[in-house]
């Protein structure tokens, strides 16, 4: 069957496309629609179209291309503002203070504490165990955030910020000098000794170990001379000395 391409004067041609009158069709900038008149004329609306797409809170171009946000699908920016998919079947995985998980993993909550898993459907199924809020260090309670000094007197211990209850510290390679540390206070030198050495540190000190010997050590934030001869007002002398017993004041 042949069909001969004669332009008929009652229709519309539009695009390489004749419309019967009455009929109606998208017009070139995707948004606005025109219909075909009596005569072969053709009228169009004239709406403002939109300069972008909306999508999840994002504005994109016309014309432009974006992650759906399921991890495997793309969208489009049509002239009409309008938003088309494609609608790939995903393998779903898990993103979780932006690490990605795929499904079955486990992995530490934000908390410190709890533990979550992935699941099929993308997202994060996490326990709820009440979380402490404190840490135990070395028969000390810290707060969440808070900082000491290591038993080793010289690396520094913190308490896990998200309430965790976990204590992590640096590992530097200490030096010592028994002579030299004017803030500790030796009981042992025979660090082979020190396991079994028992004796208790006065207030605002604690203990020490490492590869010198054992004792009782204060902040190291405590400056090793107070000079409280002009300070307005005075100093309080009693409090200095428990805060920084092994500090040296001058009155």
């Amino acid at each position: 069957m042949t069909c001969t391409d004669t332009y008929c004067p009652n229709t519309c041609r539009y695009d390489g496309y004749d419309w019967a009158p009455g009929a109606t069709f998208p017009d070139h900038d995707g948004c606005n629609t025109c219909s075909c008149q009596p005569g072969g004329e053709i009228e169009c609306t004239e709406l403002a179209c939109p300069d972008t797409c909306e999508w999840h809170g994002d504005s994109y171009g016309h014309d432009t291309t974006f992650p759906q946000g399921d991890g495997c699908n793309v969208c489009g920016c049509g002239a009409d503002g309008s938003v088309d998919c494609t609608q790939n079947v995903c393998t779903h995985t898990c993103t979780y203070d932006g690490v990605g998980y795929e499904e079955g993993d486990t992995y530490r909550a934000l908390d410190g504490c709890n533990t979550c898993t992935c699941l099929a459907n993308g997202s994060s199924s996490c326990t709820r165990l009440l979380c402490l809020d404190t840490c135990d260090y070395e028969g000390r309670t810290l707060a969440p955030g808070e900082e000491v000094v290591a038993a080793d007197g010289c690396n520094i211990c913190t308490c896990a910020s998200n309430g965790g209850g976990a204590v992590s510290c640096t590992k530097m390679a200490c030096q010592c000098d028994p002579e030299g540390d004017w803030w500790r206070r030796y009981q042992d030198v025979d660090p082979a000794a020190c396991g079994a050495a028992d004796f208790a540190c006065p207030g605002g000190t604690q203990r020490f170990d490492n590869s010198c010997g054992c004792g009782c050590q204060q902040d190291p934030g405590c400056p090793e001379w107070i000079d409280c001869r002009d300070a307005d007002p005075p100093c309080n002398v009693p409090a200095i000395g428990s805060l920084c017993p092994y500090s040296n004041v001058s009155q």
